[in-house]
């Protein structure tokens, strides 16, 4: 799969500006704190609704009979294709771009043992984020349960580094059945991890399940549980962050002592 590696999503340039930017005097008390949860945020969403969701979908896909096959990916697939390459990896092109590589094992997700390596590349992040693919193992270990697990980082040169302890995004997803679409399947997460932010490191640690809702929209709908996180700059003051998912879109965050309702963006 090494030869296939892209660039792990770690929104370098925006997260590292907007945590460590000082603002002006009209700023929330708590905008910086809000901020450093915006940067978590908005790598566990991309990484759900993108790489990990394509998992899935492959998922139904290969469980499928041939006929309800040409259905998943009518819907779910409609501007892609899904190709198998010599090593037995499946391969989705956009059209003649290569965006994404799953190598399964041969096995199913709902496979208790089963480990997935996923790669994923969105170009439409580059110029928002930065960095534009995500890579990670995606492993069924019991039943109705899936961890999320990524040790390594890319740059958009396509130099591969390994980071070892700097960077560990861990994530275990619990939910009733085998998703499809995980926007409309209730599930919870837990996990903890240390990521790199450009010249940051933020820490999290998701003291309480999170509860995802099921919607119709596509996106994240966190109606409970809450994280802690911590980001840390050579020289500058440690930022610790409490996020606590109060539901109808919305995240209560507790900086320096002050508790600040927010939309979750």
């Amino acid at each position: 799969m090494k030869k296939y590696i892209l660039i792990f999503c770690i929104l370098s340039v925006f997260c590292t500006s907007c945590i460590w930017e000082l603002g002006d005097k009209d700023r929330r008390p708590t905008q910086r704190g809000k901020e450093v949860h915006e940067c978590w945020f908005s790598i566990t969403d991309f990484v759900l609704n993108s790489s990990v969701q394509t998992a899935f979908y492959l998922n139904a896909w290969l469980a499928a009979d041939s006929l309800d096959r040409i259905a998943i990916e009518d819907q779910y697939f409609p501007y892609q294709r899904i190709r198998v390459d010599e090593d037995g990896n499946y391969q989705i092109y956009k059209g003649e771009q290569l965006i994404g590589i799953i190598n399964t094992h041969q096995t199913l997700l709902s496979d208790i043992g089963s480990a997935w390596e996923v790669i994923y590349r969105h170009d439409d992040l580059m110029s928002k984020y930065g960095f534009l693919c995500s890579g990670m193992t995606v492993s069924c270990v019991e039943n109705g349960c899936w961890e999320i697990a990524s040790d390594w980082l890319v740059d958009q040169e396509d130099h591969y580094q390994l980071l070892g302890d700097t960077l560990s995004w861990n994530l275990r997803l619990t939910a009733a059945a085998t998703p499809m679409k995980l926007s409309e399947t209730p599930y919870q997460l837990e996990g903890n991890g240390t990521l790199c932010l450009g010249y940051a490191v933020l820490n999290y640690q998701i003291d309480t399940p999170i509860q995802q809702a099921a919607n119709q929209w596509g996106h994240l709908d966190w109606t409970g549980g809450q994280v802690s996180l911590t980001a840390k700059m050579y020289q500058r003051e440690d930022v610790e962050v409490g996020a606590e998912y109060i539901g109808n879109g919305q995240v209560r965050i507790d900086y320096k002592g002050i508790k600040e309702d927010w939309d979750l963006e």
